[in-house]
């Protein structure tokens, strides 16, 4: 299931708030803040499988999500041997299954995750960017309009194998909103 239809394809979502309209050279984007329901879902399963990630690989873990231990969990997980749960995205993940989280629930997992604490970090949120290159949810800081995008930064490090990088993104960050 694509996030896009996981998250934007709910047919009982809020209308859209607002909508803008930026240019540049060439360049067009549109930008909305989520809906409600779209928040939730982050909250109530991304930041769920994200806790239970965590916990399969950090037993020490006590719920406090940072840039550092998300670095850490990736690098488990990808020297994980085990194999992949069955289901491409399980929402109920157990831990202790001794099965894999399944590249999927990574994205959603760690990215709803890593979403979080930039917002709070950075009182930055979430919204649905439509530009040149296609649809991303993603969060944009206000005053900056510095956006980070942290379900792809998770994708792309899946594909690359780049086990460290959620700190270098918020570093990034913090340079690019002062």
């Amino acid at each position: 299931m694509g996030l896009f239809n996981r998250i934007f394809g709910k047919k009982d979502a809020e209308p859209e708030k607002k909508v803008e309209q930026t240019e540049a050279k060439e360049f067009n984007e549109t930008v909305r803040p989520l809906t409600q329901d779209e928040l939730d879902t982050i909250e109530m399963v991304d930041l769920d499988v994200a806790y239970s990630i965590c916990k399969r690989y950090l037993n020490e873990f006590d719920g406090t999500f940072t840039a550092t231990i998300l670095d850490q969990v990736f690098a488990l997980w990808l020297d994980d041997t085990a194999a992949y749960l069955e289901k491409d995205y399980d929402s109920g993940y157990d831990p202790k299954s001794g099965k894999k989280p399944t590249p999927t629930m990574i994205v959603y997992g760690l990215g709803g995750a890593f979403g979080d604490i930039l917002n709070k970090k950075f009182k930055s949120n979430w919204i649905h960017l439509t530009d040149n290159f296609g649809e991303a949810i993603c969060i944009r800081h206000a005053q900056s309009s510095y956006t980070a995008f942290p379900y792809s930064s998770v994708q792309k490090r899946i594909e690359s194998k780049e086990n460290t990088f959620f700190g270098p993104i918020m570093a990034m960050m913090e340079m690019g909103v002062k």
